[in-house]
């Protein structure tokens, strides 16, 4: 298992190096939003605009008086 992961790593340093651009280390970028500098109208905006974004909810399928399930009646 070990001897693996080896050379999984060893394939990526390689790869690393070969094609930096699309194998190489990526520098994370934080997404931080401070909501307390924003004043109350316009934190109001962005919820209205984050809450435009939201889909509505998908009608059910099933009919409100059918039953769930997809049981039949037994014929006699």
């Amino acid at each position: 298992m070990l001897r693996s992961k080896l050379r999984i790593a060893a394939r990526q340093f390689h790869m690393s190096r070969l094609h930096p651009e699309t194998w190489g280390e990526r520098p994370q970028q934080e997404n931080k939003a401070n909501f307390d500098l924003l004043s109350k109208e316009e934190l109001m905006g962005k919820a209205r605009a984050l809450l435009g974004m939201a889909s509505p909810p998908k009608p059910s399928l099933v009919a409100a008086g059918s039953r769930a399930g997809g049981a039949r009646r037994m014929r006699s």
